[in-house]
């Protein structure tokens, strides 16, 4: 199914300071929501949801990935820890 991916340390430092992956993801990246909004095709409004909630669609993954340009699998196992 997905491969492990091994985390930036950035990411992962972020993460364990209460940052959300998604917020974490996009920081890293250096993108703003609205410039993650139009790279990713999800608006403004989805990208504050996923930057607060844990649950997220399979088809809001692989937006993600592509358009923070990380494997869908980083995102899985970002996820997998939240829960």
């Amino acid at each position: 199914m997905y491969e492990s991916v091994e985390v930036p340390q950035s990411l992962a430092d972020a993460i364990a300071k209460g940052v959300s992956m998604v917020r974490a993801c996009r920081e890293y990246r250096g993108y703003s929501p609205e410039q993650l909004s139009l790279t990713s095709g999800l608006t403004v409004e989805e990208i504050a949801f996923l930057e607060t909630h844990t649950q997220v669609k399979p088809s809001d993954v692989t937006r993600l990935s592509r358009a923070l340009s990380q494997p869908e699998s980083l995102f899985v196992s970002l996820l997998a820890r939240e829960d």
